[in-house]
Parts: structure tokens; sequence; C-alpha cells
């Protein structure tokens, strides 16, 4: 009888050693590897190539450039409220220079008045500037209203130098006593002068075909030179050889 319970104890221990260690078999093992290590994803030159460069920024105050012409300038535009050079163009259309009032009302058309300025850079002393006055906003406006500014005396003087306004190009004599503007239209290229003292216009121009305004020079305070196209007197067509023209700026007064 001991015999049998002894032998009953033995098995009863086994079964229990032998379930416990299955139970432990069958546990979940902890994951004892390293955690996996991340790195940036590889750089791709191709793809770099094709990103767009910074673009330069551009000057929201100065005249479009998209229709200039070689030679050509770069002319400053004012709407009202703006200002440039010392000048500014009031939110009532007036002109001021350093608070003075230099035109009260800048009248396009009988009923129209300026919407728009465009100013001329100024001469070699920074006393003078050239101005033409809009009657619109866009590409389309006429702007053949024009002014001579003259700091010094504090004025703006209205000149009748062109039909519908000159090219963006001036160029001012060093004694500052003349100014030469360039204009394009009804088939020829022309050129004319301003008396700055007095503010006269010329009574003559220069005709031409076609002109390098790159191309311009001055040999001294009267004499000018710039390569010319001239026309071929048969049928009206360009030269293809350009010629240099050597003009005096005083006989253009007559």
């Amino acid at each position: 009888m001991k015999c049998f319970k002894s032998s009953t104890l033995l098995l009863t221990i086994f079964v229990m050693g032998l379930t416990l260690g299955c139970a432990q078999t069958n546990a979940p093992k902890k994951n004892l590897s390293k955690p996996t290590e991340t790195t940036s994803p590889a750089i791709d030159p191709v793809q770099i190539s094709r990103q767009k460069a910074p673009q330069p920024e551009t000057d929201i105050t100065a005249s479009s450039t998209s229709a200039l012409i070689p030679g050509e300038q770069v002319w400053t535009e004012l709407l009202p409220g703006e200002e440039a050079y010392e000048l500014e163009f009031t939110a009532e259309g007036a002109l001021l220079y350093q608070g003075t009032v230099l035109v009260s009302d800048i009248q396009v058309s009988s009923d129209v008045y300026a919407k728009k300025l465009i100013i001329s850079p100024s001469s070699p002393s920074g006393n003078y500037h050239f101005l033409k006055a809009c009657d619109g906003l866009d590409e389309s406006a006429l702007c053949w209203t024009e002014f001579l500014v003259n700091k010094a005396e504090g004025g703006a003087q209205q000149v009748g130098l062109t039909k519908y306004g000159v090219m963006h190009w001036v160029q001012w004599s060093e004694d500052e006593q003349y100014a030469l503007f360039s204009y394009t239209g009804e088939g020829a290229f022309t050129f004319y002068a301003l008396n700055l003292e007095t503010g006269e216009p010329s009574s003559d121009a220069d005709w031409f075909c076609d002109v390098d305004l790159s191309s311009f020079s001055w040999v001294d305070n009267r004499l000018f030179q710039v390569q010319v196209f001239d026309n071929d007197d048969t049928d009206w067509q360009c030269n293809d050889s350009p010629s240099v023209f050597v003009g005096d700026i005083s006989e253009l007064f007559g």
C-alpha cells in the first residue's frame, strides 16, 4: 500500500513537471534583436537637376522692358500715390517735387486726366527729367502729353515735342543746353530736340529708315553720331548696311 502511494506521488510530480516545462516552451519569446536603424533616402541627382533655379526679383516700379528695342532705356512708371526721383504723383493727380506742387492737374485731353506717369532718367546734374502722362494703365494707353521737369526752378513745362509721345530714350548734352529724343512712326525714324533752358521743341527733325540707338555717342555739346539705315530712294526700303550719321542738334531749331 505504501508502495502504491509513492508511485502515485511520483507520477503526479512527473506530470506537473512536464506540464510546467511545456508551458515555458510555448511562452512567447522576447525580441532581443537590435532596433532597425533608419537612413535618409538616397538623393537622386537627376531629380535635383530638374528643379527650377531661384528666379531673380523684378523691379515693379520700372517700366516693362518686354517691348524695348535695342538701345532703348527703362523709364520709370508712377501710379497715383507713388514716388521716384523725389517726384511724387499724388492720389489726387498732382505732380510734386519735395512737397512743392509742380502741376496741380495733369490733363491728357479735354476731359481725361493722367492715370499713369512715365519718367525718364535725369540729366547729368539730376535737375531735368522728361515726363509723359498717360490716359490709361495698359499697353494701349496714349501717353502723348509731355512735360519737361526743372527741379531747380520748381516747375514742369508742358511741351509739344511729338504727336504720339517719344520713345523711352533721351540723351542730354553735357552742358545741359539740349536734350535729344527719338520717335518712330508713320514709316520713319526721327530725332527731335528740346532746348532745356527755354523748353522750346525743335522745328525740324532728322529722318531715317531705322537707327541703332545703342551706337549713339556725343562728339561734343552739339554734335552727335549714330549708326543709321537710310531709305533706298527707289523703293523706300532700308539699306542693308548702316552708315554713320553726324548731326548738329542746334540745327534742328532752324
